[in-house]
Order: structure tokens, then sequence, then C-alpha cells
């Protein structure tokens, strides 16, 4: 029934939602009746009872020994919404302030081309200088055909790089790419994994058999990054 759904997103369960909508029906009532107008079990009834009363959705009065049910009028169960609402619109303030408390980050990992596609392409969209360590000119065999758009659209939006390779591909750089400057350091001070930082973002290649990269949403780590690089840069050699 559209009703009782309607009652179980306002936060009623189900057998309360349909006991509910019998009290309504019937008015003031013995278990027994409204046992018989839902057809729940009796045993869940009385659970159900001691939770709407807990709610304030129904009340009961004593008549002879006997335990009377009644639900409250749909007009007061809408003022019990509204005093819901008032509370929650008066914490609000707090809630937000819990949510600047949490770690600005965010991770995300991403595999094989099509991952190493939307990474370049993201960073044709941030329109950040990109600071590459580990660089070994793999991401262009990756993408033979794809990158050198990547390379056309970066040199149009004037994305600058700097990149610190090791000595070993300096002989294989015949024609340096537009807005990019290279240096180079000895093999042994390579990293392992190659790393990207653009913006407030920063891209971990894992050095697996399969192309897995890690993408880290957060200015913090981004500028840590950058801090390492520019250390690196200062000692490498042109």
């Amino acid at each position: 029934m559209e009703k009782e759904k309607i009652l179980q997103e306002i936060g009623l369960s189900e057998n309360e939602a349909k006991i509910y909508l019998a009290l309504l029906k019937l008015g003031q009532s013995l278990v027994s009746k409204i046992v018989i107008e839902t057809r729940i079990n009796r045993t869940h009834i009385y659970d159900r009872l001691n939770k709407l009363l807990e709610k304030g959705i129904v009340s009961y009065a004593i008549k002879s020994g006997k335990k009377y049910f009644r639900a409250i009028s749909p007009e007061k169960l809408l003022e019990k919404l509204e005093e819901k609402e008032k509370e929650f619109r008066n914490i609000l303030p707090e809630l937000f302030m819990i949510k600047k408390k949490e770690v600005d980050i965010d991770i995300e990992v991403y595999k094989s081309k099509e991952g190493l596609k939307t990474l370049l392409n993201d960073i044709l969209k941030e329109k950040k200088d990109v600071f590459i360590l580990g660089f070994t000119g793999s991401v262009a065999k990756e993408l033979e055909f794809f990158y050198p758009h990547f390379q056309k659209q970066r040199a149009k939006l004037g994305i600058k790089r700097k990149i610190i390779a090791d000595y070993k591909i300096k002989k294989s750089l015949l024609s340096k790419e537009t807005l990019t400057k290279y240096k180079f350091i000895p093999e042994e001070y390579q990293s392992p994994s190659g790393m990207w930082v653009y913006g407030d973002k920063t891209v971990i290649f894992l050095p697996e058999k399969e192309l897995y990269m890690i993408l880290i949403k957060s200015k913090k780590v981004a500028q840590l990054y950058r801090n390492y690089f520019n250390i690196l840069w200062k000692s490498a050699k042109e």
C-alpha cells in the first residue's frame, strides 16, 4: 500500500505502519482486534506497540483492567515530523563543523591504458603544471596514438612540465617536447615507481607487471611530493 510505504519513509517499520493505519481505522482497540486487522503475530504486535508508544505515535487507556490503544491523529503526526525537522535544522551547524574536520583526502585506483588516458585527460582539465619523477617514456609507448593528441592539447593550454629521469634515457630523447624541462639523476636515486604531481593531485605508478596508478587528491600530499621533487631537481643535472 502506498500509505504504508510513505509511513516507512518517515521512520516507521513495516509492521509499525500497519498498526498505525489499523488503529486509525479501528479507533481505541484491544490488542486482539489489532491482531485480526493487521494479521501480525501477537508477540510482534506488543513489541511494535511499545516502539510506537516510545515514539509518541500511539497512546493507551486502561478500561476495566484492559489496555485500549489509540493512534495519534495524522495532524499530530505531522506536527511531530515538523518538530523533528526543526531539531535537525538546529544541529545542522554542528554537523557541518564535524564534516569540516574530516581529512581532506580522496584516493582512487586506475588500471590499464584506459585509466592512463583518464589521468592524462585530467591533467588537461586541471590546466596545472606537471612535475614528473621516474620518467621512462613508457607512457608514449603505451598510448601510441593518444599521446600525440595529449601533447598537442597540453601545448595549446600552456601546461608546463618538469621531468626528472635517469641518465640511461638521456640519449633516447632526440627531441625535447614543448614546454618541458628535463633533468637527470643517477639510476640509484631513481624511484622504483613513477610519480606525477599537478595541482592538488598526485599520481603514483605501482611497479607491477600490470599498469596500476593511484590518484591521491589532497593539497597537503601534493605539496609534500612537490617539495620532494624540488629537492631532487636542485641536485639533478641537465
